[in-house]
């Protein structure tokens, strides 16, 4: 049986995605990159502003797979669990049922790596909007559908007041 992680605190890191709404997003950037069978995925991610650290909340993880740290240092709690330190380089596997909610020290480079047997490699080389319809079939794959309520509630609020 694979590892899985049983999350019983998504309310509680809810909570915490809600209160960041209050302060300036995390300066992140995605890059995809595809060879035959593999789809790598690297994130990009400053620290804070003036000395402060960012805090990034991930989304579900439906799989199991491979992930490296390339530069930086971040220290990561998943399910409200411990918080561990992590300084590049620095290699590691994500579990299946992992969300995690980091705070970065130092400018990151976090890169993922996802066996699909149907990527041909070719994909590199398509148009924007093709690539990009390529890359959401794959977070479909990869990443747990998840609404936090709070914040959708906020946002009701919001529109309806």
């Amino acid at each position: 049986m694979k590892n899985i992680i049983v999350r019983e605190n998504d309310a509680l890191v809810d909570e915490l995605e809600f209160a960041l709404l209050h302060y300036p997003p995390a300066h992140t950037e995605i890059k995809s990159v595809f060879t035959k069978g593999l789809y790598s995925r690297a994130m990009y991610a400053k620290k804070g502003e003036d000395g402060a650290m960012a805090v990034l909340i991930s989304m579900p993880h439906k799989t199991e797979h491979q992930f490296f740290l390339m530069q930086g240092k971040l220290s990561i709690s998943i399910d409200n669990g411990e918080w561990k330190t992590y300084e590049a380089p620095y290699a590691g596997i994500t579990l299946s049922g992992t969300r995690r909610v980091a705070v970065v020290h130092e400018d990151i480079i976090w890169v993922t790596v996802h066996p699909l047997g149907w990527i041909n490699g070719n994909e590199n080389d398509l148009p924007k909007d093709e690539f990009e319809k390529v890359v959401n079939k794959i977070e479909k794959i990869l990443i747990e559908p998840m609404e936090n309520k709070l914040i959708t509630n906020k946002f009701n609020q919001i529109c309806h007041s």
